[in-house]
Order: structure tokens, then C-alpha cells, then sequence
């Protein structure tokens, strides 16, 4: 992600939608209730440039 702005923006359009599998293209494959999981944990890291 470029920036936190666009990792907001990302969870907050995913999180209305019934996701089944997150499926990226490198890395785990998160089903059922890790999607959730996955998208919590996502929120609370930082990303991007600028970061501190």
C-alpha cells in the first residue's frame, strides 16, 4: 500500500463486501473468519512512505 490514506480507503470499500478468500498474490490465504482477522490487523499497522 502507498500510503495509510489508501489502506483506509482499501479496508473500508473490502469490509462491505462478503469475502470468502482473501487470496494476494504473495503470501497466506485467509478463509471464513480470518478475513476479518486479517483486515484488523492490516488496520493497525502503518504502511507506505513517511512512516515514523
Amino acid at each position: 500500500m502507498p500510503s495509510n490514506a489508501a489502506k483506509k480507503n482499501w479496508i473500508e470499500r473490502v469490509s462491505q463486501l462478503d469475502i470468502q478468500h482473501l487470496c494476494p498474490q504473495h503470501g497466506a490465504i485467509y478463509s471464513g473468519d480470518n478475513v476479518k482477522r486479517f483486515l484488523d490487523w492490516f488496520d493497525k499497522i502503518n504502511v507506505g512512505t513517511g512512516i515514523n
